[in-house]
């Protein structure tokens, strides 16, 4: 049993929960052997990562006939419900497992937290952070409180809910425990500030991670590019882009739509239109977001035939026109004079 729990873990951490539940059908086909809790709880949790909560949901209802399942049993379980968005189900267990008797760690609050954030509970989800962090000074949870990814998952949970302030008082709260913030960190309070329209403060963050000498990654230059453009920076986002390319690292569209969009806002249709061809070379797909920021770049500049051919290809590539597509064309037609 031990060279199967073994294996199932390996796959477990490997996501590869296919070969983890046929090795477990595996193992329940032995006369001799029969699986434990840590053969459920590393199947379920394998099924977890899948994405696959119906198969998880199936192994934790017919482990209970056999053997009684622990706190790890019950994290897993809720992660897979809170991932598949089954979040009155996550809920409901986590309230099975305190009736049994079974003390929750910071993952099942993390779990429970983000479940209550994704229905509306924010009050409950609110507690249930508070108890996480008091939670933290047990000594069975003594691992969790000295890893900055406890705070990460405990940040983004509560920013499920908008709560941006929760999420700053956790930031400052692992500071204090000595923790050091990393690039997940910083992306989610960007990422905060950011649906909040606060991009000051988002740009804030982001001069603090150079500071402390932590590395963006594709996601950082994608939001404070984003930031840039939606706080009419377009110089900064250009040099920021320069910036990410120098460091290795590959813009997508996501990258290339803000920029565009940024330069549109600038007054930079001709910069915007090298963009849109360097985006091309490498080889990506523009989407429609793109389309409607060149549009648009084109239109303030006084492109309407530009425009039009643009638009014109957007419908050609199989990509439909929103409203903001409309708008900035007859923005580009005004601009451009041609009011028939």
């Amino acid at each position: 049993i031990i060279t199967y729990n073994a294996m199932i873990s390996a796959f477990q951490k490997g996501r590869q929960w296919q070969k983890a539940l046929a090795l477990f059908d595996e193992l329940r086909r032995r006369p001799n052997l029969r699986p434990n809790v840590i053969t459920y709880s590393a199947t379920i949790s394998a099924c977890e990562k899948g994405g696959q909560w119906r198969k998880a949901e199936a192994l934790f209802e017919s482990m209970q006939r056999l053997v009684e399942p622990n706190v790890i049993t019950y994290n897993a379980m809720m992660s897979a419900y809170e991932k598949g968005d089954q979040f009155e189900k996550c809920l409901d267990l986590f309230d099975e497992m305190q009736r049994r008797g079974l003390e929750p760690n910071v993952v099942s609050y993390v779990a429970a937290t983000s479940a209550c954030m994704k229905t509306g509970q924010i009050e409950r989800g609110l507690r249930l952070v508070d108890d996480a962090t008091s939670a933290m000074d047990h000594p069975v949870n003594a691992a969790s409180r000295n890893t900055i990814i406890t705070y990460n998952a405990m940040i983004s949970a509560v920013l499920k809910g908008g709560q941006t302030k929760k999420a700053l008082e956790l930031y400052e709260e692992a500071k204090r425990r000595g923790l050091e913030p990393d690039v997940i960190t910083y992306n989610a309070l960007m990422s905060a500030f950011m649906k909040r329209g606060q991009f000051n403060e988002a740009l804030a963050v982001f001069h603090e991670l150079k500071l402390r000498g932590v590395e963006p990654n594709l996601v950082t230059y994608g939001a404070v590019i984003a930031c840039c453009e939606k706080s009419g920076q377009c110089e900064r986002a250009l040099a920021l882009f320069e910036e990410m390319k120098t460091s290795g690292l590959e813009p997508n569209v996501i990258t290339y739509s803000a920029l565009i969009s940024a330069c549109a806002k600038g007054g930079q249709w001709e910069k915007a239109l090298e963009l849109f061809d360097s985006l091309q070379r490498r080889g990506l797909e523009p989407s429609g977001i793109t389309y409607n920021a060149l549009i648009s770049a084109c239109g303030r500049g006084g492109q309407w035939e530009r425009a039009l051919g643009l638009f014109e290809e957007l419908q050609r590539r199989g990509l439909e026109p929103n409203v903001i597509t409309f708008n900035a064309l007859i923005s580009a037609y005004e601009k451009g004079g041609q009011w028939e």
